[in-house]
């Protein structure tokens, strides 16, 4: 998972296509390695698979990010899974999110997304591989979970609008929960930032005193 940001040329040859002047880029990219799971190539993911998964991405992505507080700038995401055992697109979505935030880039909340399955009459939440080889419908939910506005999904597999609904819920239910564990790292990680710069400070009071 990567997160660059970096400020654009104001023009001139060879400067980077910037769609208007008072409004940020968003550049994002998504991969699976073709050994991240056992199956995956059986089961077609590849390049069209990469691909869509790369849009719902960007999606949840673009209806996040403040552009337009990123004039003249570029933010670039680039997720590549390596290992994965189910759920991988919900997980970059999440590592996403979590990059973006703790690098400082302005959002209107965070994105938690969860990805759903219906097996043996059950639904799932957060399936593993071997359960979607199990050949139900798949729903993947991605929603700001203070704002509780869902900003992307995908689904798989045909399914009856009353199942959808239930799914669609436990999805909901599910992301709320990553939410909330999303902002308690990211409490965790600035107040350990705090506590090492108010270490190294600390000495330097001493001294003047």
């Amino acid at each position: 998972e990567g997160v660059g940001r970096e400020r654009l040329p104001q023009g001139g040859e060879g400067a980077p296509y910037v769609p208007a002047a008072n409004r940020g880029v968003l550049g994002v990219e998504y991969a699976e390695a073709q050994f991240a799971a056992a199956g995956m190539r059986s089961r077609g993911v590849g390049r069209t698979r990469a691909a869509d998964s790369q849009a719902v991405l960007r999606s949840a992505l673009e209806a996040t990010v403040l552009l337009s507080q990123l004039a003249r700038s570029r933010v670039d995401v680039r997720c590549h899974v390596l290992a994965s055992d189910g759920g991988a697109l919900a997980c970059a979505i999440n590592a996403a999110s979590i990059a973006l935030a703790d690098a400082g880039v302005p959002m209107r909340d965070l994105v938690a997304a969860v990805e759903v399955g219906h097996l043996d009459g059950h639904g799932l939440l957060d399936c593993t591989h071997q359960e979607q080889l199990g050949g139900g419908p798949k729903l993947l939910v991605s929603m700001h979970p203070s704002l509780g506005e869902v900003v992307a999904a995908d689904c798989e597999g045909k399914v009856a609008t009353e199942l959808f609904d239930a799914l669609a819920e436990l999805a909901a239910e599910g992301a709320r929960g990553v939410g909330a564990e999303a902002r308690k790292a990211l409490a965790a990680v600035a107040n350990a930032r705090a506590a090492r710069a108010d270490a190294k400070l600390r000495p330097v009071a001493l001294q003047q005193e």
